[in-house]
């Protein structure tokens, strides 16, 4: 099974707005980091998230010059969490952790992405991260192979790219 930690991605989750959290997203502290580390929780294949491109358009100048320009940042993401449940098909409560935060349509999630350190290392001053705000699809069923899996899109609402994580006070 290829999943995230494998790649040296850490990838931490919580329900909510970067708001109603409480971070400040140019100042990301090591407590502001939420406790659910996703990344052994979902698959690899599928995983996106991060820009895809801005918008971009042309204002040629009458003496030629293409006056090209870059607009508004656009971003994307997917993630497909395991489902773990029992020989009976009852969830597993204590693994099947990412799953509840995903399931709804509409939920709010605060992703924070560092890549570089072991998936399971904390967090510490001086490492970047990206958080992403998002809001969920519905769960998508994959091609039914391998591991119990659905892949949810996320509808990115704000993006803090490659912010540098400072001390605790």
């Amino acid at each position: 099974m290829l999943t995230l930690y494998d790649k040296h991605i850490s990838v931490r989750i919580a329900e909510g707005t970067i708001e109603s959290l409480g971070i400040d997203p140019e100042n990301i502290k090591v407590s502001d980091f939420p406790a659910l580390e996703a990344s052994k929780l979902m698959s690899m294949a599928g995983f996106a998230l991060g820009p895809t491109g801005s918008d971009s358009g042309s204002d040629p100048a009458v003496n030629g010059d293409p006056n090209q320009y870059f607009g508004t940042s656009g971003y994307a993401g997917t993630l497909t969490p395991y489902r773990y449940l029992d020989d009976k098909g009852v969830p597993v409560v204590a693994e099947d952790t990412l799953w509840p935060l995903v399931v709804a349509k509409g939920s709010n999630l605060v992703l924070f992405l560092r890549e570089g350190p072991g998936w399971d290392s904390d967090p510490v001053a001086g490492q970047e991260v990206s958080i992403f705000e998002a809001t969920t699809d519905d769960p998508q069923p994959g091609d039914r192979s391998g591991f119990i899996k659905y892949s949810v899109p996320l509808a990115i609402q704000k993006a803090y790219l490659h912010k540098v994580i400072v001390a605790d006070a």
